[in-house]
């Protein structure tokens, strides 16, 4: 006989699908929109809050829901400026011909665009292991209290 597990939608873990979806959804989009244009943050902020929404409506409970909400806000911060530093590594390549011709404004677009993905890449690092600690606490199991010894 197959078992089949219920996801209770509870008040609290929807409001955490939709806020934490909704943040994770916004911060992958200003990561990224700057580097690798508004359409690809757009396709980067769905992918990534689609992926939040999958992990926080498997939880079990609401606590369990915000603690993996937190954890998906930290991997979207440590995650997407990566994808930022490929993405201009990519614009490098492509337009190493134009860069060797010496044209300034080109070289001062890719020097702005690294600019503002290593800026955001310490910026993600570090808010994002933040979050990341934030939501391994809460997502631990809580402790029984060892009752006090008879006397």
């Amino acid at each position: 006989m197959e078992a089949h597990y219920v996801t209770c939608m509870t008040t609290h873990k929807l409001f955490a699908l939709i806020i934490i979806t909704l943040l994770t959804f916004a911060f992958a989009w200003l990561l990224s929109a700057g580097v690798i244009g508004i359409a690809g943050g757009t396709i980067c902020g769905i992918i990534v809050a689609t992926a939040s929404a999958a992990l926080i409506y498997n939880a079990s409970t609401g606590k369990r829901a915000y603690a993996r909400g937190f954890l998906a806000l930290g991997a979207t911060f440590i995650l997407v400026p990566f994808v930022n530093l490929f993405a201009i590594g990519d614009q490098v390549v492509s337009n190493l011909p134009a860069l060797s011709n010496g044209e300034q404004a080109l070289q001062d677009e890719i020097f702005l665009a690294s600019f503002v993905a290593s800026a955001g890449l310490i910026f993600g690092l570090v808010i994002g292991c933040i979050l990341v600690a934030i939501g391994a606490l809460m997502h631990l199991k809580p402790k029984t209290a060892i009752p006090p010894p008879l006397r």
